[in-house]
């Protein structure tokens, strides 16, 4: 009987494939080859937690804004997870030159320049939107941050009480998204961050409100400042809470006496009582008309529905909008035949605004924050640094804002005690600046018991050849 010719074959195959995996395992060697590395053997056995680790955290990606942002920041990203600081640093080069404007790559050049130095850096966390309907305050944020933390920086760092070693500043940031329960996370994971001294944020009095909370719960908590959110509720947000906006509390009754030192005795004042912004701007500035004795008239109408005349049936001088700036286009347009001076608050002051009005809102003056038309020196100077940095761009007033929210973050850090040295250490350096304030943009920096701004001056901005033009401070 013939054995099969193919089983021998088919035996030797199998061999062979065998030892070339027991090789590719590292467990056998054979000649001609090289030696590979043996592989472990998993096993099931869970991590063990690390508890106070010692070492920088592995930051989650799940909020971090590599999602939102252009590819060549995700690479960045990637190299700062990897800690290849020096390509970080040449990459970041490479892209700023390119895009001079984009403050996140700074910033991680930023960070790169102290860890290849091996300097003693404090860091702080940026809470911003930088994804969706808002990411363009988002931006304005970051341009500010890294604005003030550069120049601190570039100085040399600072010195803790004069004492020590000097500090250097990096910035972790993370996108908020202007979402309250995305706020909620960010705050989560800022105060398990035992690196993390402060936060620069967020942008919204909403997202603020949700997230203070989890600030003041931390123990020992970790200070915020805010630099955009304006809501009064704000005022009682926790002792951890602090903002350099000026409250809407104080915007309606600046606007009344703009109205007034304009020439005005007599006001129409439209507003929705449905809303809380239109309510609460109208409710204030009636307030301060009464003690200064500018006669109001009350136009309610609801929003977005402002089709009629209705100022006609009122002898007034001037038209306050309470409202927001589709609303005060449309007053614009429907009551421009009665050649009314019309005045609007913050609600209403963006680039919107000129592209709804048109010809028709020619005049009309709003507040904000600040504007980069106003010539006092430290609005010039902030200006001129801005333009330096990031390429001859023009800074708005949310990132003037965030520029002085980290310069108080900072000049805290700088004024924290030995003892104690945590997030209640730079409160308490916050609180100090009662007494001794630094000098801010548009106000010294100075909070009051509940952490806010109450001397912080709102702008006017009228709309002038179809640009906005700062008129000066309405106090």
């Amino acid at each position: 009987m013939k054995s099969n010719p193919i089983l021998p074959l088919i035996v030797m195959l199998l061999l062979g494939y065998g030892a070339y995996t027991l090789y590719q395992r590292g467990q056998l060697n054979l000649p001609g080859f090289p030696p590979q590395t043996p592989t472990k053997t998993p096993t099931n056995t869970p991590p063990v937690p690390i508890k106070n680790p010692t070492t920088a955290p592995v930051y989650s990606l799940e909020i971090e804004p590599i999602k939102f942002v252009r590819p060549e920041i995700q690479a960045l990203y990637a190299l700062r997870a990897k800690k290849d600081w020096a390509q970080l640093l040449t990459d970041a080069d490479a892209f700023r030159r390119k895009n001079p404007t984009d403050a996140l790559a700074g910033m991680l050049r930023e960070e790169a320049i102290v860890k290849l130095a091996n300097g003693d850096n404090y860091m702080i966390g940026v809470s911003a939107p930088l994804s969706g309907p808002l990411r363009q305050v988002g931006e304005a944020f970051l341009q500010g941050v890294y604005l003030a933390s550069k120049e601190v920086n570039e100085a040399g760092g600072f010195l803790r009480n004069g004492k020590g070693k000097p500090q250097k500043i990096t910035v972790r940031v993370l996108n908020d998204a202007g979402d309250r329960a995305t706020a909620i996370k960010v705050a989560s994971e800022f105060v398990q961050d035992q690196f993390i001294w402060g936060i620069v944020g967020p942008y919204s009095s909403s997202t603020l409100l949700a997230a203070a909370p989890i600030y003041n719960a931390a123990s020992p908590g970790t200070p915020i400042i805010a630099p955009a959110a304006t809501n009064p509720k704000i005022t009682n947000a926790g002792k951890m809470i602090y903002r350099v906006a000026p409250s809407d509390s104080t915007q309606g009754a600046a606007l009344a006496r703009l109205v007034k030192s304009r020439g005005a005795k007599s006001v129409a004042v439209v507003f929705d009582e449905s809303d809380a912004y239109s309510l609460g701007l109208a409710q204030t500035f009636k307030a301060q008309a009464s003690q200064i004795n500018l006669t109001t008239s009350d136009i309610p109408f609801s929003l977005n529905n402002y089709t009629q005349p209705k100022v006609g049936n009122f002898a007034v001088d001037a038209i306050f909008v309470a409202a927001y700036t589709a609303d005060v286009a449309a007053v614009a347009k429907v009551e421009k035949s009665f050649n009314k001076a019309i005045y609007a608050g913050d609600g209403a002051y963006g680039q919107d605004l000129i592209a709804q009005g048109g010809q028709d809102i020619e005049g009309v003056v709003v507040t904000s924050f600040w504007h980069s038309t106003l010539t006092d020196k430290n609005s010039a100077q902030f200006t001129k640094r801005f333009q330096n940095l990031f390429g001859g761009g023009t800074p708005n007033a949310n990132a003037m804002q965030a520029y002085d929210a980290t310069r108080a973050l900072i000049e805290a850090l700088r004024r924290m005690r030995a003892k104690p040295e945590n997030g209640e250490g730079v409160r308490l350096a916050l609180e100090s600046l009662t007494k001794k304030p630094i000098d801010g943009i548009t106000s010294p920096i100075q909070f009051d018991a509940n952490g806010d701004m109450n001397n912080r001056p709102w702008v006017a901005i009228t709309v002038e050849n179809g640009k906005f033009k700062a008129i000066g401070y309405a106090k």
